[in-house]
C-alpha cells in the first residue's frame, strides 16, 4: 500500500537564505508532492526568527 504525502498538491512556503532553497526544494517536492515557494524578506538568521525550543541553543544545530 502507498502512502500518499500530507502535503500532496499543496504549495509550502520555504524560508532560506543564500540560495540553499536550489538544494532543499527539487530533494522535497518529488518527495512529498508539493510545490515549495521560496520566500523572501525574512531573516532566517535573526534571533527574532526560532525554530528551536526555548532556552535550547543554536550552537551545533543544523536543519
Amino acid at each position: 500500500m502507498t502512502r500518499t504525502s500530507d502535503y500532496q498538491n499543496q504549495k509550502v512556503a520555504l524560508l532560506t537564505m543564500h540560495g540553499k532553497e536550489k538544494i532543499i526544494a527539487p530533494i522535497l517536492e518529488p518527495h512529498l508532492g508539493c510545490v515549495v515557494e521560496h520566500v523572501t524578506g525574512f531573516d532566517t538568521e535573526s534571533p527574532r526568527v526560532s525554530w528551536r525550543p526555548v532556552g535550547l541553543s543554536q550552537t551545533g544545530i543544523a536543519v
